[in-house]
C-alpha cells in the first residue's frame, strides 16, 4: 500500500500549520481537493523519472521553525500504519483530525480514503478512483522516522509498527528497557551514549568494508581510531560514611593528594615537550587506576553489610586497611596495591577481576597516539576499543550492581559536533534498517518510507548543500526496497536539490 496524497482537515481550529493543504508524495501526479470536496489530479509534465535512482522518490517539506513539520511527519507515520491496517498509533495527532488520502493498493488500483475521527476512533471509507494502474505493485509498506532533536517526549507505545530512530525514542528506550544486560550498570544517559557508539561502530565497519569495494561516498565515514578517556566522577566520602572507617577515609584522601601531584607532574612534562610515549602511558595508567579506586571505594561505602552475599554466606564487616603499607610507595604502586587487596569483590571472582585489569593496562600500553586537547585521553584502534567495552563489562560485573559506574568514556578522535551529527544520521538509519528487517510486522515491506526531520541541524552550509546527495547514494546502495524519502527542512540548500 502506497500513500501518494494527503489532505488534513483543520478540525475545531486546532493548530496544524499544514492542515487544509494538498500534500503530494508522488512526483508524476498532482492531486488537489476542490471546494466541493472532490479530488482532481493532473500529470506533472516536468516530472523526471529516476532522477534519484530507479527505486527512490523524494519529497521536501519546507517551513520555518515552529510551523509543525515534526508533527506532520508523525501524522504521516500514523497514516501509513492506518492504511496498512495496523492502527497502532504512536502519537495522538491522527486521532484528532479528519483527513483524506490517496493510496495505491496491492492490485495497482488507486483509492480515495476518507477518514473521520470520532469518540470510537477513526472510521475509514474507501472509494476507487480513475487513475492509470501501476505496474510495479506494492504489497506492504513500513516507515523509519529520524530526528536529531531531543524534546523529552514520551511515546504512547514502546513497540510501534514502525522504526523510530529519533533521539527522543532512543533515549526513552535506553531509560526504560530492562532486557539489556547492562540495565543495572549505568544511568540512562550513559546507556544511550553507549548504544549510540555501538550504532556508529557498526556503521563504520560496514562503511569500511564498502569503502574497500571502491564505494567513494563511504570514505568520510571510515574512522580507524577511537579516543578513550576516564570518567570524571570523583568519589566524595559522606561526612558519616556507613562502612568506611577513619583510617580508610584518611587513606583515600592520601590517594587523592598523591594523584593530584603526580597528574600535575606528568601534564607539565607533556606540555613542556619533555614527555614521551612512556610519560603518556604513565598518565593513562594513573587515570585508570585512580578511576578504578574511586569505583571500588564507592562500592565499599555502600556494600550491603552485614547482610548475606549473593551466595548466601554471611558477610562480615570489613576490616580497616593497613595504611602504613602504602606510605613508602609512589601513587601508581599504591593504587595497584589497593586494587589487588580490595575488600569488595567475592574471592571467587578476584582472579578474573585482576586478569581483566591486566588486559586493560596492556591495551593502554599499546595506544596509538595522544589526544591533543585532553591529557586524560589517548587514541586507540577501533578493535581495541571494542575489547575495552567487553573488559569493562566484565570488571563491573564483579561489583555490587547498585554501584556500577563507567570506567571509560569513548569518543571519535578529533570529531567535531557537526561531524558527529553527520555520523549519527547515517549510523542510525543503518541501524534502523537492520531493526526493520527483524520486525515481525514490517520486515517484508516492499516500500519503505524514510521520514527525516531536519537532518542538517548542526551542519555547516557547505554540508547542508552536500549531505542530501550522500544520503540518496547511501539509501540506494544500502537498501534494495523501493523508498519514499520525505524530508522536512528550513534550509534553502536542500530545496534547490529536490525536484
Amino acid at each position: 500500500m502506497e500513500l501518494v496524497y494527503l489532505y488534513i482537515k483543520d478540525k475545531n481550529e486546532k493548530a496544524l500549520a499544514y492542515a487544509n493543504r494538498d500534500l503530494n508524495f508522488l512526483g508524476k501526479y498532482y492531486f488537489s481537493l476542490d471546494q466541493n470536496g472532490e479530488l482532481e489530479f493532473e500529470r506533472n509534465e516536468s516530472f523526471i523519472p529516476s532522477l534519484y535512482g530507479d527505486s527512490i522518490e523524494v519529497t521536501a517539506i519546507v517551513g520555518g521553525n515552529g510551523v509543525g513539520k515534526t508533527t506532520l511527519l508523525r501524522f504521516i507515520q500514523d497514516v501509513i500504519s492506518e492504511i496498512q491496517g495496523r492502527s497502532l498509533h504512536f502519537y495522538s495527532s491522527i486521532r484528532n483530525h479528519d483527513w483524506i488520502a490517496v493510496v495505491i493498493d496491492e492490485t495497482g488500483t488507486w483509492n480515495r480514503i476518507d477518514a473521520i475521527s470520532s469518540e470510537n476512533g477513526l472510521v475509514l471509507s474507501w472509494k476507487e478512483i480513475e487513475v492509470d494502474k501501476e505496474k510495479d505493485l506494492i504489497n506492504s509498506s513500513g516507515s523509519i522516522f529520524y530526528s536529531p532533536h531531543f524534546e523529552a517526549s514520551e511515546p504512547d507505545n514502546d513497540e510501534p509498527d514502525f522504526i523510530d530512530c529519533s533521539t527522543d525514542f532512543l533515549m526513552y528506550e535506553a531509560s526504560s528497557s530492562r532486557e539489556e544486560e547492562d540495565y543495572d550498570e549505568y544511568s540512562p544517559v550513559i546507556r544511550f551514549r553507549r548504544k549510540e557508539l555501538k550504532r556508529q561502530i557498526e556503521f563504520i565497519e560496514y562503511a569500511r568494508s564498502s569503502s574497500d569495494l571502491g564505494i567513494d561516498f563511504f570514505h568520510p565515514f571510515v574512522h580507524e581510531m577511537v579516543t578513550v578517556s576516564f570518567g570524571q566522577y570523583v568519589k566524595k566520602l559522606d561526612s558519616q560514611p556507613r562502612y568506611i572507617n577513619f583510617e580508610d577515609c584518611k587513606l583515600y584522601e592520601e590517594f587523592d593528594r598523591k594523584f593530584k601531584e603526580k597528574n600535575s607532574e606528568l601534564v607539565i612534562k607533556l606540555r613542556s615537550k619533555r614527555g614521551n610515549k612512556e610519560t603518556l602511558y604513565d598518565l593513562a595508567l594513573l587515570w585508570f587506576r585512580k578511576r578504578l579506586t574511586e569505583i571500588l571505594y564507592s562500592a565499599l561505602e555502600y556494600r550491603p553489610e552485614p547482610k548475606q552475599d549473593s551466595r548466601g554466606n554471611y558477610r562480615p564487616k570489613a576490616q580497616s586497611l593497613e595504611a602504613e603499607k602504602y606510605d613508602s610507595l609512589d601513587i601508581l604502586s599504591s593504587l595497584e596495591l589497593f586494587i589487588k587487596n580490595q575488600r569488595v569483590i567475592h574471592e571467587d571472582y578476584i582472579p578474573q577481576f585482576l586478569e581483566d585489569i591486566g588486559q586493560v593496562e596492556q591495551i593502554l600500553l599499546n595506544f596509538q597516539e595522544k589526544e591533543l586537547n585532553d591529557e586524560r585521553a589517548i587514541s586507540i584502534s577501533l578493535d581495541a576499543a571494542k575489547i575495552l567495552v567487553k573488559l569493562e563489562r566484565s570488571i563491573l560485573g564483579t561489583l555490587p550492581k547498585r554501584n556500577r559506574l563507567p570506567i571509560f568514556e569513548f569518543n571519535w578522535s578529533n570529531l567535531s559536533t557537526g561531524e558527529r551529527a553527520y555520523l549519527n544520521l547515517f549510523s542510525r538509519l543503518n541501524d534502523a534498517y537492520i531493526r526493520l528487517k527483524d520486525h515481525e510486522n514490517i520486515k517484508d515491506s516492499r516500500l519503505l518510507y524514510f521520514l527525516i526531520d531536519e537532518p542538517s541541524t548542526g551542519f555547516h552550509p557547505q554540508w547542508q548543500k552536500e549531505y542530501f546527495n550522500v544520503l540518496i547514494k547511501f539509501l540506494n546502495y544500502r537498501i534494495p526496497e523501493k523508498k519514499r524519502l520525505i524530508v522536512t527542512t528550513h534550509s534553502p540548500y536542500l530545496v534547490s536539490d529536490v525536484q
